[in-house]
């Protein structure tokens, strides 16, 4: 994962073609969003590590959102949307086909599910603070 300025690639988040799950690597991540002021960087790090992991703007590892009940795991965290005035991190866990919402201003991880079918990504409008998802089932 990369930040690059106008000019030049000035952060490296991870090592290249090294897979890993600890708080320097990732393995095949997914999406990347920042805060509206770029104090904060999330990456989906969705393919092997189904997790969600924050930064700071320098690339210091803060957190790592993951689901406590095994049975529960994200399974490919595809898309990731924060809304900072709710301090909400919204997840398209695409192969469990629903949203998960984890409370940003929360350390204990508190969530929300909203179950859909096949959810590839997740949109939000800034205005009316509403998510929308898009998704696909070759059954309809």
């Amino acid at each position: 994962v990369f930040k690059y300025s106008k000019d030049e690639r000035v952060l490296t988040f991870g090592e290249s073609f090294v897979a890993g799950s600890d708080e320097s690597h990732f393995c095949k991540p997914t999406d990347v969003v920042t805060s509206n002021d770029g104090s904060y960087i999330y990456v989906a790090d969705g393919y092997c590590n189904a997790r969600i992991v924050k930064f700071n703007a320098k690339g210091n590892f803060l957190k790592e959102y993951s689901m406590p009940d095994r049975e529960q795991q994200l399974i490919i965290p595809h898309s990731i949307i924060i809304i900072e005035a709710l301090d909400l991190v919204y997840v398209a866990d695409r192969e469990n086909g629903r949203i998960v919402c984890f409370d940003d201003g929360n350390d204990d991880d508190e969530t929300n599910e909203y179950d859909q079918d096949q959810v590839k990504t997740i949109i939000e409008h800034p205005l009316m603070r509403t998510v929308y998802a898009i998704h696909y089932d070759n059954n309809k």
